[in-house]
């Protein structure tokens, strides 16, 4: 970031925030600010099909507990979907 002269950036894991802070205390030591963001797995039940989507969230309360267990939730759901497709 500092390389290419970025003042701002926003690191964002798939389901989980647990990057984040490492990240922003990094960010200020080499004076970048690092927005809160988490990348939402996303399934959409359309009329005769599904869509997975990725959905990027900015600027959040980190430690909003609704949001948290919110990811916690599609956690346990995305791990159950894969060991049920593994089998």
């Amino acid at each position: 970031a500092c390389a290419r002269r970025l003042d701002v950036l926003a690191v964002t894991d798939h389901d989980t925030t647990a990057g984040v802070a490492a990240a922003q205390a990094e960010g200020e030591a080499l004076g970048v600010r690092v927005l809160t963001g988490v990348e939402l797995s996303v399934d959409l039940a359309l009329e005769d099909e599904r869509a997975h989507l990725h959905l990027i969230c900015l600027g959040f309360d980190l430690h909003d507990p609704d949001l948290q267990a919110l990811m916690a939730g599609i956690r346990a759901s995305c791990w159950r979907g894969s060991a049920a497709a593994s089998r």
